[in-house]
């Protein structure tokens, strides 16, 4: 169980990471990726998804969740922090951008409990980008 936290948590270390739950903007280098993080508790059956989107530039990954830390035990309802990862892709220049919707839902609901809005910049600024 603790190898597989730590694999989940130790790419999160060596790459940068942007908390979610704070910025709605992320900026990328063109060719690199991100680490993006958000509170989520799927215990309750809601967790994040991404609404589907079009993108010659930009791809999202499910990068998994953890769960918050609770010692040695496992506590039902306690929460933790979904992962996904945004690359942007080879092919992306300076100036492209996508804004996509992020959706906090039960897969057996129709309607999500909230949606988050984020646009994905790409920018070889390094003064934005791992803000």
């Amino acid at each position: 169980m603790k190898s597989a936290i730590l694999s989940l948590i130790l790419p999160l270390i060596l790459a940068g990471t942007t908390d979610l739950d704070e910025v709605s903007i992320v900026y990328l280098a063109p060719g690199s990726s991100e680490y993006l993080e958000i509170s989520s508790n799927p215990t309750t059956g809601y967790s994040w998804v991404v609404n589907s989107y079009t993108s010659d530039f930009f791809t999202i990954e499910d990068g998994g969740y953890i769960p918050d830390d609770t010692g040695d035990r496992v506590l039902s309802g306690s929460g933790g922090t979904q992962v996904f990862i945004v690359y942007a892709n080879s092919t992306c220049v300076e100036g492209d951008n996508i804004q996509i919707e992020f959706l906090y839902v039960r897969s057996w609901e129709t309607y999500p409990a909230y949606s988050k809005e984020v646009t994905f910049y790409a920018t070889n600024d390094y003064t934005l980008l791992n803000m």
